[in-house]
C-alpha cells in the first residue's frame, strides 16, 4: 500500500509548515490527484487517519479533488477527457477524428499538496 508512504510524505511537508507558524494547528488538508496517479482515496484517507492519532493533527479533515483524464490527440491536436466506463484496452478515440493512438497525456498523473487551512492561537 504505497498510500502510507505518500501519507508520511504529505504529513512532513504540513509538519513544517506548522514549525514555521508556532502554536498552530492544520485542520484541514487539501491534495489534488489525477486520474492515473494510482492513488485509491479510501487507502490513503486511512492512512492519514491512522498517521495522525494522538498526534498534534489528530482529527485533521483530508479533502481529495480528482483531476480527470485528459488527451491530446496526435492527429488533429483536439484535446478531451475520455470516456472510461468501458472494459478492455485503453484505446481512447478522439471525439473529433476518431484517432485512437499516440495521444499526449495533458492530465491525470499528477499529486500534489494543493492547501492546507491552518488555525492559530
Amino acid at each position: 500500500m504505497h498510500e502510507m508512504s505518500i501519507a508520511q510524505s504529505l504529513l512532513a511537508l504540513v509538519e513544517q509548515e506548522l514549525q514555521l507558524r508556532p502554536g498552530s494547528r492544520c485542520t484541514v488538508i487539501r491534495v489534488t490527484h489525477g486520474a492515473l496517479a494510482n492513488l485509491v482515496p479510501e487507502a490513503f484517507e486511512l492512512a492519514v487517519e491512522a498517521l495522525t492519532i494522538g498526534g498534534p493533527m489528530q482529527g485533521v479533515r483530508l479533502e481529495l479533488r480528482l483531476l480527470p483524464l485528459r488527451l491530446k490527440c496526435r492527429a488533429c491536436g483536439h484535446e478531451f477527457e475520455p470516456e472510461q466506463k468501458r472494459l478492455g484496452p485503453p484505446l481512447y478515440p478522439c471525439p473529433q477524428c476518431d484517432e485512437e493512438l499516440g495521444h499526449t497525456l495533458v492530465q491525470g498523473k499528477e499529486l500534489f499538496l494543493e492547501s492546507l487551512e491552518i488555525e492559530t492561537d
